[in-house]
């Protein structure tokens, strides 16, 4: 008697519940905010913390390139000074110097280093001198105009050393911007998947509050058949049995629910980081991704194409060749060709009937000149050596990252590639299944009608039908998520959703 009236619990639980999960709709106590996995996936790129703080990354400003490029920017410079000399005391007790001879000098000029490592100077020198005797006193000026050239035939006559700095700059900001395009990816992949988490959850949260509700129905039944005496006493703690274990499942459903609805919520930017607020949130179930047509290999060439962390390892491994190139040139020994021309002025009276001529840059000056070369060799070259087999090192390791990266890439394009496989093909028997189900379902209840068959029999296979609906619905869950995972893998999730990194 006990287990034909749970039996025709079950029933009535049953026959009931795909009419209600028809319905579709959702009791909320306040306003909801409807999203779809495009909105969700959106909001996430705009707003996600994770996000800003990688956009804010020092290496993806041009800050670092300017600053590494600045060695070319030209120098003025200058200075000025004033001096004096004495060799005997106008105040003895005081030992305060008569001062024979001051003189005040200045410079100004400008230097610059060019690309290629060639330095230039240019200056400008001057002095004024009043040299006293005691008696009589002369105040004379000199000048000169000087251009210096240093230029290095060995260390430091490479161009593509010579702007490493500006090099290492921009690619390490190229790898930036990669790597942030595949943060973006991974993003927008784990809301996907929250999304379809949350999706699951509210549909559980359905089916579970439909389930207490015919629980509590056959409760009132059950109570009704017991007062009619049609039924035992005891069937009603089995009845009650099943609306308190309901409500169980109703409350972890509502808790599931919202530890979603949270998740989502702060992947998205829906509460400030700060907020202890659930927003209530609902999911629209619209596919945004297609199955990929191409094969595996097609696939693999596409992620090897498109994938932000593989080509920043690329860049990377340029990085270091470049590295390399520097640390085997500082081997080099120092060879400079230096040289100078200057143009010399003679000392001239600031007072007298020739001071014109004295100062008369073409009469007084005189033009000198210098050529030479600096020769550098460190002995042992222990620290140039020692750093040389570090960027070969570093170099050698770069490119290993790349065979590991790719063996990696190859691993997680299969393995999404075979769960999308098996997820169509779950979806495809799931489909064939329910459908089955439905039709042994009609026959059975068109036997029960004509009293050829028990409850017991027509309940389990109305279990049945419930169990097919929810797997197919668990099956195109799971497709969905297969699907995200193929073109994160491929590195193609933005470009398939029509979003951007930045």
């Amino acid at each position: 008697m006990q287990k034909l009236s749970l039996l025709a619990s079950l029933f009535l639980l049953i026959t009931n519940a795909p009419a209600v999960l028809a319905n579709n709709k959702t009791p909320s106590v306040s306003p909801s905010l409807s999203l779809s996995p495009t909105d969700a996936v959106r909001g996430a790129l705009r707003k996600n913390l994770g996000l800003k703080y990688e956009r804010l990354a020092p290496e993806l400003s041009e800050a670092n390139e300017r600053a590494a490029g600045a060695f070319t920017d030209a120098v003025i410079f200058g200075e000025i000074g004033v001096s004096g000399a004495g060799d005997r005391l106008a105040a003895p007790k005081l030992r305060i110097p008569t001062l024979l001879d001051v003189s005040a000098n200045g410079s100004v000029g400008i230097k610059k280093t060019l690309v290629s490592g060639t330095a230039l100077e240019a200056r400008l020198d001057g002095s004024v001198v009043w040299d006293s005797d005691g008696s009589t006193s002369e105040t004379e000026i000199l000048g000169s105009a000087t251009l210096s050239v240093r230029h290095p035939l060995l260390l430091g006559s490479d161009r593509v050393v010579n702007r490493a700095g500006i090099t290492r700059a921009r690619l390490s900001r190229t790898a930036a911007e990669l790597r942030l395009r595949r943060k973006a990816e991974l993003v927008a992949a784990d809301t996907l998947k929250a999304y379809w988490d949350l999706h699951a959850a509210l549909a559980n949260g359905r089916v579970q509050r439909v389930a207490l509700a015919q629980a509590e129905k056959n409760l009132a039944q059950t109570r009704q058949l017991i007062a009619a005496g049609k039924l035992a006493a005891s069937e009603e703690v089995m009845a009650n049995h099943l609306v308190q274990t309901q409500r169980r499942a109703v409350l972890l459903a509502r808790q599931a629910v919202s530890n979603g609805q949270d998740d989502l919520a702060r992947r998205i930017g829906l509460v400030t980081s700060r907020s202890l607020a659930t927003p209530a949130i609902t999911t629209v179930a619209t596919p945004t991704l297609s199955a990929p047509t191409a094969s595996l290999a097609k696939l693999q060439k596409l992620a090897l194409e498109r994938r932000g962390d593989y080509q920043a390892l690329k860049t990377d491994s340029g990085l270091r060749r470049v590295e390399v190139r520097v640390a085997r040139h500082k081997l080099l020994p120092r060879l400079d060709l230096v040289g100078t021309v200057s143009v010399n002025g003679k000392r001239g009276r600031l007072s007298g009937p020739d001071l014109a001529a004295d100062l008369d840059p073409t009469s007084t000056g005189r033009v000198s000149w210098a050529v030479g070369v600096v020769f550098e060799l460190p002995l042992g070259n222990r620290e140039a050596r020692a750093n040389r087999d570090l960027a070969d090192l570093k170099a050698h390791r770069a490119e290993v990252a790349i065979d590991q990266r790719s063996q990696a890439i190859s691993l997680e394009l299969k393995v999404a590639w075979r769960a999308v496989q098996a997820a169509r093909d779950l979806v495809k028997l799931s489909h064939e299944a329910l459908g089955v189900a439905e039709l042994k379902l009609a026959n059975e209840q068109q036997r029960y009608q004509n009293g050829r068959t028990t409850a017991q029999l027509l309940v389990l296979v109305h279990s049945e039908v419930v169990r097919e609906r929810l797997a197919q619905h668990q099956a195109q869950a799971t497709l969905h998520k297969g699907l995200v995972d193929v073109w994160t893998a491929t590195g193609s999730l933005l470009q398939r959703l029509g979003s951007s990194a930045r």
